[in-house]
């Protein structure tokens, strides 16, 4: 997979994991302090969730200026969160489990990476393999396969 990893973390803790998730590019220096609340701007504008088959992914991603370097942080959360959908209306709404987080510092590569999460997500192969991945470097070594 084409994709340098921030880190692959399994977040299972049910009240807060998915803002475990969202620190961890900020708390290793793939992003900058802006990050967070350029992240809820570009998710109210343009929401990220995807529903496949009855499983939501999301995947927030913010304009460059709040990134420092290239990465990707991956997160399974054992309590859903609730993302408004890409492409549907306000009302609209998934309950995702898997969170795929950008970060991404040339404007030009930002649809590139996308696309190609989304053609791995597609892949429904991948995507068990993924989200039945129980540590860290099993994480991994789905993404990296």
């Amino acid at each position: 997979m084409p994709l340098q990893c921030v880190a692959a973390c399994l977040k299972r803790h049910p009240d807060n994991g998915y803002q475990l998730i969202v620190e961890i590019p900020l708390s290793q220096g793939y992003a900058k302090d802006t990050y967070i609340d350029g992240l809820k701007e570009r998710e109210a504008e343009f929401p990220t969730g995807i529903d496949l088959d009855g499983f939501a992914i999301v995947i927030p991603h913010t304009p460059v200026i709040h990134v420092n370097r290239t990465g990707t942080a991956v997160g399974i959360l054992h309590k859903p969160v609730t993302f408004h959908e890409m492409g549907g209306d306000e009302e609209d709404t998934v309950e995702a489990r898997l969170v795929i987080m950008l970060c991404v510092d040339n404007p030009s590569a930002h649809i590139d990476k996308l696309q190609k999460i989304i053609e791995m997500i597609q892949d429904k192969e991948f995507l068990g393999k993924l989200t039945e991945a129980k540590t860290e470097k099993a994480i991994l070594d789905v993404l990296k396969a």
